[in-house]
């Protein structure tokens, strides 16, 4: 006799919901690897506030193609579009128990301007950013 399985429960996989609550991703020096003691609290790709963002620049783009306005993307601003999918995924850092990032000595409490300001000047927190939101696995578990 055959054993029935028990249904799976879609809701088990429902990547909106899991990406909407915020992960702390930790940054860590890009040559040695170790962590660093500041951490970025994200929302994940497939979350509301990070997807409204990316269709909001992707009609743009369709629009200035559909009124015959299309040119060609720079790298700036492409680079200027990913930091802004980043800034809109953001809500919150610190560094330690501090809610700061340091840069170059300076304190920088958490803002989207400072958020920009911190993406745009240091790529390896740009990069792990980028890579712990579009991480499934730091918003829900396997």
């Amino acid at each position: 006799m055959t054993k029935k399985a028990e249904a799976f429960d879609l809701g088990n996989i429902d990547t909106i919901a899991a990406c909407n609550k915020p992960a702390e991703i930790e940054i860590k020096h890009p040559v040695t690897g170790l962590p660093t003691g500041f951490f970025v609290s994200v929302v994940g790709r497939d979350s509301t506030t990070y997807r409204t963002l990316i269709r909001s620049l992707a009609d743009e783009s369709l629009r200035k193609q559909a009124m015959g306005k299309a040119s060609a993307e720079t790298l700036d601003k492409l680079e200027q579009k990913n930091i802004e999918a980043l800034v809109a995924a953001t809500v919150g850092w610190r560094t330690g128990d501090e809610p700061v990032a340091i840069l170059n000595g300076e304190k920088l409490e958490f803002s989207a301007a400072n958020a920009r300001k911190v993406y745009a000047a240091i790529l390896p927190v740009r990069e792990q950013v980028a890579e712990g939101l579009n991480d499934l696995g730091n918003f829900m578990p396997a």
